[in-house]
């Protein structure tokens, strides 16, 4: 027989929900099947999720007992379906008890338009509390969230990308230019000096041979 380690519901998610299974595996020689089975043993685990917006669109926000009102008949239900889910399994033996439910509703109290309030509800322990000996997760039935606000994602379009994509070009070139100017502008005045600066060169070095060829007929 095989069967998974997480018999029992550790955590009250939606994956803990659902059905624990075991399997019986038969082999023979080369041969092998399996068979499924369901255990019947376990806690029924019920989860809920709604939202109030859409749940009590003509309600007021702050109307917490018509929200603790609304929210108490889908505990209601869900203890109801967990019992009916318990006795379809037992159907052979009628004077088994069914254990006490796991029940989880996650709540999203967010206002139906954006900026305009939520709904006020109850305190999540008080709330569950109203059903002890019923559940037998007495203090968090119900958990309370708010939706997370969505930001809108710019568009970006095929003449956007084309665009970004020309002005990106320009700037590469508008900065190769500059550099490329630069880079002329310098090189050219680096001639410059250097040319100059031999053009003296030169002149001292002939000013100082025609002095000495002066020099030179005085003498002789």
């Amino acid at each position: 027989m095989l069967c998974s380690l997480d018999l029992v519901a550790t955590s009250l998610c939606d994956g803990e929900a659902k059905e624990k299974q075991v399997a019986i595996l038969s082999i023979h020689k080369k041969d092998f099947h399996v068979e499924p089975g369901i255990l019947k043993s376990v806690r029924p685990f019920i989860m809920r999720e709604i939202s109030l917006a859409q749940e009590l669109k003509t309600q007021k926000l702050d109307d917490r007992v018509a929200v603790t009102k609304y929210l108490s008949k889908i505990v209601d239900e869900a203890v109801k379906d967990a019992n009916e889910q318990w006795q379809a399994r037992h159907e052979s033996s009628t004077e088994l008890t069914p254990p006490l439910p796991l029940i989880r509703i996650r709540v999203d109290y967010s206002g139906p338009n954006a900026g305009g309030g939520n709904y006020t509800v109850e305190n999540p322990q008080r709330f569950s509390n109203r059903f002890v000996g019923r559940v037998a997760n007495s203090n968090d039935v119900v958990q309370f969230y708010l939706k997370k606000k969505q930001t809108r994602r710019k568009e970006v379009t095929l003449n956007d990308q084309m665009r970004t994509s020309y002005k990106e070009r320009l700037t590469r070139v508008f900065v190769a230019h500059s550099y490329y100017s630069s880079a002329v502008v310098d090189l050219q005045i680096n001639q410059t000096l250097r040319v100059n600066t031999e053009l003296r060169t030169y002149s001292h070095e002939r000013v100082e041979i025609q002095q000495r060829h002066q020099l030179y007929e005085r003498e002789s």
